[in-house]
């Protein structure tokens, strides 16, 4: 399963929920990005990352200068650790460069890919929303009533 940090504009609310503004929320698939790792530069223009793409054109200028004063093979296997780190953190500049445009995180899921990711998403917010503010939240939630009980268990000590 895959994990997805789903980000939207400040202006996305779930009051406010449109057919134009669900359009408008990104999943960004946490993990190892292919077009990060073959295509940088252009991966990083079709994202609108801009101060990561500046970062990323002075990190490959020190690679150059690195490697025309030192020679050999030091500077080329850099080179290739710097675009593996680059491929698998990726997803997680996307989320700060979007996170820097103001848009808010709305939730992390996980799912088999993006479609059941969306389903999965949709179906838990708009649920959610419609559910009264002062109603008792279902175990399906994760909430449990605490247990009181004779004997101490560290951390979870509910006696009087």
């Amino acid at each position: 399963m895959a994990t997805y940090v789903v980000m939207a504009p400040p202006e996305v609310t779930a009051e406010k929920l449109t057919e134009a503004n669900a359009q408008r929320i990104t999943f960004v698939k946490d993990g190892f990005s292919w077009g990060a790792l073959l295509i940088p530069i252009i991966w990083l223009l079709y994202n609108r990352m801009w101060l990561a793409f500046l970062g990323y054109l002075v990190a490959v200028a020190a690679i150059q200068i690195a490697a025309d004063s030192v020679g050999g093979a030091a500077p080329g296997v850099f080179a290739i650790g710097f675009a593996l780190l680059f491929a698998i953190e990726g997803s997680a500049l996307r989320v700060w460069s979007l996170e820097r445009k103001n848009w808010q995180t709305l939730g992390i899921i996980s799912a088999r890919n993006r479609d059941e990711a969306e389903v999965r998403f949709f179906d838990f917010w708009l649920n959610d929303v419609g559910a009264p503010v002062n109603s008792t939240p279902s175990p399906a939630h994760g909430a449990t009533a605490p247990r009181f009980s004779e004997h101490s268990v560290v951390g979870l000590t509910l006696n009087d």
